[in-house]
């Protein structure tokens, strides 16, 4: 496999960066805390399983195995442009993440604007990760 680990790094830190702006002030923060029935962050802190900075880190960790895995599947696949890896990243979210995300309206009481929500923030996130890593030169 030829894979660019500088350029899965530049991926991930770019698709955390994102996660970071869309769930902050400074693009989706009011929305998402209507969505998920919070008044306040000490609401979406309450009962939280790990401390906001380990939910980072281990959001930092779970960025570089999704760019480390497309990174395998452009390489598995020989995708060489920016484009193909988008279509990639979309199939992906469409085949995988939609499907999988789907439980949590149908058996963890999720609305539906909650599940659109995400979806839209899987999507835009796995693209990006694609998009950098098929527009990176390889060689």
């Amino acid at each position: 496999m030829d894979m660019n680990y500088l350029a899965i790094v530049v991926a991930a830190v770019a698709a955390f960066l994102l996660g970071w702006a869309w769930h902050s002030p400074l693009l989706f923060m009011k929305p998402w805390m209507r969505l998920m029935k919070f008044n306040s962050m000490d609401d979406a802190m309450h009962g939280a399983t790990v401390s906001p900075m380990q939910g980072m880190a281990i959001g930092a960790v779970v960025m570089l195995v999704v760019s480390y895995v497309m990174a395998y599947f452009i390489s598995l696949f020989g995708v060489g442009t920016w484009q193909a890896a988008l279509q990639l990243a979309v199939w992906a979210w469409l085949g995988f993440m939609v499907p999988i995300m789907l439980n949590q309206v149908l058996w963890e009481k999720k609305s539906w604007a909650l599940f659109g929500f995400n979806a839209a923030y899987q999507l835009v996130s796995l693209v990006l990760v694609a998009v950098i890593l098929g527009a990176w030169p390889w060689h």
